[in-house]
């Protein structure tokens, strides 16, 4: 009789112990689920303000971190020379030293897909040379009622042009 109620103990402490690892494996994966969603590659925080995603976009640019200046921009942009300097002009500008003088933020503007757009004006100058230089940041999103809403640039005239860097 004690074996059968020692038994019985042993199997209920194991579905206990096997339903907390599933409470805790359930909250580790929604936690996970909620970061990814929440959280902006661009500026590496929750933080997806225009302000953040352009100043961490000149900071990855300045610095030379191409996975994070990537990680800015649309994908599709990023790679399209009608894009401004993109892509292509970014290889020739990264790790220019330059600080940011002025940015100016306009008022978000809806598009006809259902999106907003954004455009930044930024100065700023060369730590090197001196030069000062001024370009635009057009930001695209999903319309604001979206909480996850990450802003992404479409089109830059930051660091020049592929023929003219910023900052050389």
């Amino acid at each position: 009789m004690s074996q059968a109620i020692h038994l019985g103990r042993s199997a209920q402490g194991g579905r206990a112990v096997w339903i907390i690892l599933g409470l805790v494996i359930a909250f580790i994966i929604a936690f996970v689920v909620i970061l990814g969603l929440f959280q902006d590659d661009c500026t590496q925080s929750f933080d997806r303000s225009p302000e953040a995603v352009v100043t961490s976009y000149l900071e990855a640019v300045s610095s030379g971190n191409v996975t994070l200046a990537h990680a800015c921009w649309e994908p599709t942009a990023y790679s399209d020379p009608g894009s401004g300097c993109s892509g292509a002009c970014l290889v020739k500008v990264f790790r220019s030293r330059f600080e940011l003088v002025d940015l100016n933020l306009g008022e978000p503007v809806d598009t006809p897909e259902g999106g907003q757009q954004l455009e930044a004006s930024i100065e700023i100058v060369c730590t090197e040379s001196g030069a000062t230089h001024e370009g635009d940041i057009i930001l695209d999103a999903l319309a604001q009622s979206y909480p996850w809403k990450h802003w992404e640039i479409v089109r830059s005239t930051i660091g020049g042009t592929a023929a003219e860097p910023w900052c050389q």
